[in-house]
């Protein structure tokens, strides 16, 4: 565990300072987490000599700017120490919705705390393409894919539930759906989930795509070997008649439907 005896935010961004475990420790976008978690410890960087610096009476009295000031509890001197000078002004192009020129100071600096706060406050605003740039940047290949894929779903509604499901709100992202009317795309997210229950559930009270879901379970349990364990699933695996080919029909109709749908174009 982490060991923290004094913090403070930067003046003007989302920038926290720390010392942790006698360094100073810090996170130049610590609510990332909320867009991306992984990318936490990429937008940190610990200051480290060797030695501890710091014990457990000192503390911070400033962060303005790239300096931070450090009272030590030992003799009250006023120690002076600087960050990067280069995340603050990342976070002054983003807010001049200036992505261009984010991009720019990324890729000629080619650091990867730069890259990974553009990547979470593209994230966060829905910038898909800069998103995108980073991820490939930062060689997170396979979340390149996933960003694609999310540019690839027509709809609005489709890609911002899509991105709370990235993001670990699947909560909000079956809300999302459910409101803009997209039971299919719901159903589909929670069978891509294993949440094969809730699955059911949303379709037996819709009372759509029952025998989706059903058939899905089947292929399911299929590939792993397995019976089916859950009481329900049984009782209408005798009841409702499943034709893949029917299903896979139904599905496309679906997709077609959202594609057609008012408001419904591609990411751009």
């Amino acid at each position: 565990s982490t060991m923290t005896s004094s913090l403070a935010w930067h003046d003007r961004h989302e920038i926290l300072i720390a010392m942790a475990d006698g360094h100073l420790t810090t996170w130049y976008y610590p609510t990332i987490v909320f867009s991306d978690r992984d990318l936490l410890t990429t937008t940190k960087t610990v200051r480290d000599d060797g030695v501890d610096e710091f014990s457990r009476n000192d503390r911070i009295v400033a962060f303005d700017g790239t300096s931070v000031g450090v009272r030590r509890g030992v003799d009250g001197a006023l120690l002076t120490f600087n960050t990067s000078p280069y995340p603050p002004m990342v976070f002054e192009h983003v807010a001049q919705h200036d992505w261009s020129g984010a991009i720019r100071l990324a890729r000629f600096l080619d650091d990867k705390p730069l890259w990974g706060i553009l990547t979470g406050l593209a994230l966060r605003q829905g910038e898909l393409n800069v998103a995108e740039v980073g991820y490939g940047a930062l060689f997170e290949l396979d979340k390149v894919r996933y960003i694609r894929h999310l540019k690839s779903i027509p709809t609005p509604e489709g890609r911002q539930a899509e991105l709370a499901l990235f993001q670990r709100r699947h909560a909000e992202a079956e809300r999302i759906l459910l409101q803009a009317g997209l039971t299919y795309r719901c159903i589909d997210m929670h069978t891509r989930l294993f949440n094969w229950e809730r699955a059911l559930e949303i379709a037996t009270e819709r009372k759509t795509h029952v025998d989706m879901v059903l058939a899905q379970r089947q292929r399911y349990l299929e590939a792993v070997g397995k019976e089916e364990n859950i009481p329900l699933f049984r009782e209408l695996a005798a009841s409702v008649e499943v034709d893949w080919d029917t299903v896979l029909e139904k599905m496309k109709q679906e997709q077609l439907k959202e594609a057609q749908r008012p408001g419904a174009r591609p990411y751009q």
